[in-house]
């Protein structure tokens, strides 16, 4: 199930309208940022994807070794969405069964479910526009030992 209600408004888009929540962003607990190792069982033909992505997210500070499953898993859904892609373009998006007539193509389908959990996944890791608005900051260690209050009128103060 997907989040309830509209995507936030960039924190970009909210500076430019000097609206005041472009200042408050909540604190979020992250993982250590560190690059995982591809692993064992990841195909060849993953690594390419695996390598760019992990550079990118690792850019962003948003990638921890924690991360590791779930970015093999995005790599290789990607790989065989690749792979539907080159096979429906072949075949094109109507099948021609000379029993059933013309019908969607398998393919086209497999395409389409594969885009949808690509997708899902790139918002996980917030390579979207729209999903990098839900990520903050690291909190840096002195916020993490203030109390919530005292963090807050520090961000009011500074802001």
């Amino acid at each position: 199930m997907g989040k309830r209600g509209p995507q936030p408004t960039p924190i970009k888009l909210l500076e430019k309208a000097g609206s005041w929540r472009a200042k408050i962003k909540p604190d979020v607990v992250e993982a250590p940022a560190e690059r995982p190792e591809p692993p064992a069982w990841m195909p060849e033909d993953c690594l390419t994807r695996w390598s760019y992505c992990a550079e990118q997210l690792m850019g962003m500070g948003i990638l921890g070794k924690i991360d590791q499953d779930a970015l093999a898993q995005y790599c290789y859904l990607w790989k065989l969405l690749e792979e539907a892609i080159r096979e429906r373009d072949t075949t094109g998006n109507v099948d021609h069964d000379p029993v059933k007539g013309q019908r969607i193509s398998p393919y086209f389908k497999v395409v389409m479910e594969l885009s949808t959990q690509v997708k899902q996944l790139c918002r996980e890791f917030g390579m979207t526009p729209s999903s990098r608005t839900a990520f903050s900051a690291a909190v840096n260690v002195k916020d993490q030992k203030k109390d919530g209050l005292a963090a807050f009128s520090e961000r009011q103060q500074s802001g």
